[in-house]
C-alpha cells in the first residue's frame, strides 16, 4: 500500500497526447495502481525532482497509445528518451512507494 498525500495520473488519449488527473488521496493499492495502468506495474524513479512514476510494465509489448507527456518528463528527469506508453500515475508530494 502506498500512502501519501499528492497523486498526479496522466492519461493517454488516441492522438498520444496526455491529459493530467490530479487528486488527492490518502491510500493507494497495488490493485488500484494496476487498474490505472492497465497491468502489472513498473517503478521508475525521477532523480531530479524526487518523484515517481508508474507504468505499465509491458505498455510497449501490448502496443499502448506514446504517452508523450509522460515520455517528457522522463526524458527531462533522467536525461536521456524513453517512450513511455499508456497510462501512468506519478506520484509526488508525501505520496511514495518504499
Amino acid at each position: 500500500m502506498i500512502e501519501g498525500t499528492d497523486r498526479l495520473g496522466m492519461k493517454s488519449n488516441e492522438t498520444g497526447t496526455a491529459k493530467t488527473i490530479y487528486e488527492k488521496e490518502n491510500r493507494l493499492t497495488l490493485d488500484m495502481m494496476q487498474k490505472v495502468v492497465g497491468g502489472y506495474i513498473e517503478l521508475i524513479y525521477l532523480p531530479k525532482s524526487g518523484r515517481q512514476m508508474i507504468v505499465n510494465e509491458d505498455g510497449a509489448m501490448r502496443g499502448l497509445l506514446p504517452n508523450l507527456e509522460a515520455s517528457n518528463l522522463f526524458s527531462r528527469e533522467k536525461g536521456y528518451c524513453n517512450l513511455i506508453q499508456g497510462d501512468v500515475i506519478v506520484l509526488s508530494g508525501k505520496a511514495k512507494i518504499k
